[in-house]
């Protein structure tokens, strides 16, 4: 399994952009993907979803966004195109709708009914909570240093 590539944008086209690495194309479906530019060079985190119907390759700016997007596409109930469309409001927006527990919210966001986004919330806001606790301890030791 690849986790990244150093490439650059060359076509973008909706939720959906060309990356280049190394001379070959991917086909790349990217969340929020305003924040990047044409011909802007990167590293990308890619998920790659493979099975009999289909094979798609999902693409991250960052490791964290790769982990939510595994994390959501881990419970039940919840696909690719799901966990997409929860991370493409924006990664900081979906984590801070999580850990609030702001079920009507995500309820709002598209193929997300209240069940689904009740399920995503009583399975990651402890553990997205956690790992923000996590961050800010390394961060202090950090600074202590």
């Amino acid at each position: 399994m690849v986790l990244y590539r150093k490439g650059k944008i060359v076509y973008k086209d909706g939720k959906n952009l060309i990356f280049e690495s190394d001379n070959v194309g991917y086909y790349v479906t990217f969340p929020d993907n305003k924040r990047i530019k044409l011909n802007q060079e990167l590293k990308m985190c890619l998920y790659e979803i493979k099975n009999d119907f289909t094979w798609s390759l999902y693409g991250f700016k960052e490791l964290e966004e790769r982990k939510l997007f595994a994390d959501l596409l881990n419970l039940n109930g919840i696909g690719p195109r799901v966990a997409f469309n929860v991370l493409n409001v924006g990664f900081d927006k979906a984590i801070n709708l999580i850990r609030d527990g702001n079920i009507e919210e995500i309820a709002k966001i598209e193929y997300i009914n209240p069940r689904i986004a009740r399920i995503i919330v009583e399975e990651l806001k402890e553990k997205l909570s956690s790992k923000s606790k996590d961050v800010k301890k390394l961060k202090l030791c950090l600074k202590i240093m």
